[in-house]
């Protein structure tokens, strides 16, 4: 990936140990058994697309914080069902009118009031 011209900044990070401690369901950040965190920047996004998926095979999960796509299949991929289906259960109950809606922020859940499509 470096050497595709792609990417403008690359960083491989270290996580597991103490993050891993906490059970992958009980926070919105739901990939703690990752034993590494890629994080990739570049300027042409065709680019990084291209080499970030030949990567795909290797790696799981996203974190929001670090993705700029605004796909919404990226939503899945940052969180699991459980994880994905408890955050919108909070929507629903503390922003149903979608204020704090920047970046990836999950519908409210259907099944509440106030609450609109999955």
């Amino acid at each position: 990936m470096i050497r595709s011209g792609a990417t403008g900044w690359f960083q491989l990070r270290s996580v597991g140990g103490a993050v891993a401690d906490v059970p992958s369901d009980a926070t919105a950040c739901a990939h703690r058994d990752a034993n590494f965190s890629l994080v990739v920047m570049g300027g042409a996004d065709e680019m990084v697309d291209r080499a970030w998926a030949r990567l795909s095979p290797f790696h799981k999960g996203l974190c929001i914080s670090f993705e700029s796509s605004l796909r919404p299949e990226r939503i899945a991929e940052a969180w699991p069902p459980r994880t994905l289906s408890r955050l919108r259960e909070l929507k629903s109950v503390y922003d149903p009118e979608g204020v704090f809606g920047d970046n990836f922020a999950p519908t409210p859940a259907a099944n509440h009031p106030g609450g609109s499509t999955p």
